[in-house]
């Protein structure tokens, strides 16, 4: 880690669906960054860069159906120097049989009713 969080905030990341998520800041160095676990779900958009202004972007390939969140690791090295970013997907909403609750407009729960009586 070798004081590279300096440059980083948020020192890990919370990403939704697979809608792409940025972070940006100043790299003193060219830098690289590869994802060093859960490969197999989140990608990234960028490879690296030289000194000066910069942007890491990433995204998981789906929405996560699996059973509670998943975990990755992004490795961004600058110089000599690496920070391992975690890197959080919650798990995708699931709509349980028997769970669900439906909402309708007065007008079409009136209907409802009224026709399960008659």
């Amino acid at each position: 880690q070798d004081g590279l969080e300096q440059f980083f905030s948020p020192r890990s990341l919370d990403i939704q669906g697979t809608a792409p998520y940025t972070v940006s800041f100043q790299s003193p160095a060219t830098w690289s960054v590869r994802v060093t676990k859960g490969e197999d779900w989140l990608t990234l958009r960028t490879s690296g860069g030289g000194v000066g202004a910069a942007r890491l972007t990433v995204a998981a390939r789906d929405a996560n159906e699996n059973v509670g969140e998943r975990e990755a690791v992004v490795s961004v090295s600058i110089g000599p120097h690496i920070l391992d970013i975690p890197v959080r997907q919650a798990q995708k909403d699931v709509v349980l049989p028997g769970e669900s609750a439906i909402s309708l407009p007065f007008d079409a729960t009136d209907k409802m009713i009224r026709e399960e009586i008659i």
